[in-house]
């Protein structure tokens, strides 16, 4: 939680692939008043530069290109990996009949652009894609019953689905959810 103001209560980061579209997620939760989407945006973008800043120290020394080559040698290894069982090497195959490439050589086109791939590479696409203008970020807030949600002052793309939730639940939702609170 590195750059996380302790204020906000829990933060978290984790990846996902999504249709071969890898997505990173940053977390945040806390209920305190004055720690809106704004200022959860600013923390996150401070914490993404100091990173990137971490990152780009690691590559000016020695040490910290011995650390990349390690890197790329541990997830080639973890691409590698044979499926232990029957089981598992179905569910990678079901994986990739389902997948939009349908690519069966995956996983050695992927340890081959590991090979090729430099930190100078990663820290170009880290500063163009997770801290530039090509950046992504969705912030979805949810609110509790007794949370006064915020209607005033929202950046120009907000979109607020609605106060009500029942009356959102019940238009939205199929009727099997309609009891749940």
């Amino acid at each position: 939680s590195s750059g996380i103001n302790a204020e906000y209560g829990v933060a978290s980061c984790f990846d996902d692939d999504y249709k071969d579209i890898t997505n990173f997620y940053m977390l945040v939760q806390g209920s305190r008043a004055g720690y809106g989407a704004q200022v959860i945006a600013a923390e996150h973008d401070k914490l993404v530069e100091l990173q990137f800043d971490v990152f780009q120290n690691l590559n000016s020394t020695n040490e910290g290109r011995a650390t990349w080559e390690d890197l790329k040698l541990a997830i080639q290894q973890q691409i590698e990996q044979k499926p232990i069982s029957l089981s598992e090497y179905s569910a990678e195959l079901n994986g990739q009949i389902f997948s939009s490439t349908r690519d069966f050589s995956r996983k050695q086109k992927m340890v081959a652009a590991l090979e090729e791939v430099t930190a100078d590479d990663f820290l170009s696409f880290y500063q163009a894609y997770l801290m530039g203008s090509h950046m992504r970020k969705i912030s979805s807030q949810i609110y509790g019953k007794d949370d006064v949600i915020p209607t005033e002052d929202l950046p120009e793309d907000s979109i607020l689905v609605s106060p009500d939730v029942a009356t959102y639940r019940d238009a939205n939702l199929r009727s099997g959810f309609a009891e749940d609170d």
